[in-house]
């Protein structure tokens, strides 16, 4: 691919397009093909700053508060506070303020508004269901399609960046994984750290020591994890026994996605679980797993119970010699047994228990 030579003492900053480049210079902005450096565009106009979103160029104006369309300037919008950061992408661009959130669409007409009160420079990223906005060391997730607050994900970030499954952080105390749907830590690398890139699905980490290194492997290498778990937890009976049939409930987990589908056997066939089941078996052996968002398949677990909710039979028999009332006339042998579809473990009578 050939350079694109643009030369200029006068070019502020550039921003890259899809297949091309926008270089600013002080009362001007230059577009030139990305891939010969062919001249695009040309046109004399003052910026304070400029940003490319779903297609398009995005101009700020100098007093920071308007936006318009470089190619339609026509296309504008005034906001009420300076403009902070942006963001475009998934059909979505998004206008970061000193009080507010916006999206809005290429006309720049405001489709969501939020409040997001902040005193710096706000770094923002758009993803298919979120939109991310690092504001005063913090880092908070909005509802891409309602601009509602989801969460605070975490507080003393320098820098983050969006990656499959995965929120980088930047830290004072060095850099972190976080799994994109839940926050919760993924992994964390106490080296500190100036910056960082996303390459090849690897995060390669620039050093305060000077070096770099790749850090946190694979965005996706953690399979799903399945706990079968009974209610109650503990059998209620004897010996490993459950005087009913245990509930069933499944719990999966995935450390750096989300469990898509969760398997569940009970008598033979595997089926999509969705909430706790009873199964109609005294006895059963339970298998499970777990699909994560990305089709990763976890490894299969399998837990057993035994019920038995039937009281076993009892029968009593007595010998010895009746007088004519109906009355025992001496010594009396009682004979006790108990049968049962299953176990009969001891015989009482009264406070006395007798070994079967």
């Amino acid at each position: 691919m050939p350079a694109v030579d643009f030369r200029s003492e006068n070019v502020l900053h550039f921003v890259s397009g899809d297949n091309s480049v926008l270089f600013i210079e002080k009362n001007k902005i230059t577009e030139l093909n990305s891939n010969t450096g062919e001249k695009l565009a040309e046109k004399n106009i003052c910026l304070e700053d400029a940003f490319y979103s779903n297609g398009q160029f995005y101009g700020i104006l100098p007093a920071g508060k308007e936006v318009v369309s470089l190619e339609d300037t026509g296309k504008h919008i005034l906001l009420d506070s300076s403009i902070t950061g942006t963001a475009g992408g998934y059909g979505k661009t998004v206008l970061v303020t000193e009080s507010s959130v916006y999206t809005v669409d290429q006309n720049l007409k405001i489709q969501k508004q939020s409040s997001c009160m902040q005193n710096s420079k706000s770094f923002v990223s758009v993803t298919d269901d979120s939109v991310y906005v690092l504001a005063d060391d913090s880092l908070y997730d909005f509802d891409s399609e309602t601009l509602e607050l989801n969460r605070k994900i975490c507080e003393g970030v320098r820098a983050f960046a969006t990656a499959e499954n995965k929120i980088v952080v930047l830290l004072d105390s060095g850099i972190a994984a976080l799994n994109k749907y839940d926050g919760n830590v993924i992994w964390k690398d106490k080296a500190l750290a100036s910056d960082f890139i996303l390459y090849n699905k690897q995060i390669f980490v620039s050093c305060t020591n000077g070096e770099i290194v790749c850090a946190g492997g694979e965005l996706n290498k953690f399979l799903p994890q399945t706990e079968i778990e009974f209610i109650p937890r503990s059998p209620d009976g004897v010996n490993g026994w459950y005087k009913n049939i245990p509930s069933v409930k499944i719990n999966c987990t995935d450390k750096d996605g989300y469990v898509a589908e969760t398997k569940v056997n009970v008598s033979g066939l595997w089926e999509s679980y969705e909430n706790t089941i009873t199964p109609d078996r005294t006895e059963a052996r339970i298998g499970a797993y777990g699909i994560d968002n990305s089709g990763q398949t976890g490894p299969a677990v399998y837990s057993e119970y035994k019920s038995d909710n039937v009281p076993p039979e009892v029968s009593v028999s007595l010998e010895g010699e009746k007088t004519d009332s109906g009355w025992y006339d001496g010594s009396v042998y009682v004979s006790l047994s108990g049968s049962d579809n299953l176990s009969v473990n001891l015989i009482s009578k009264g406070q006395t228990c007798y070994n079967k």
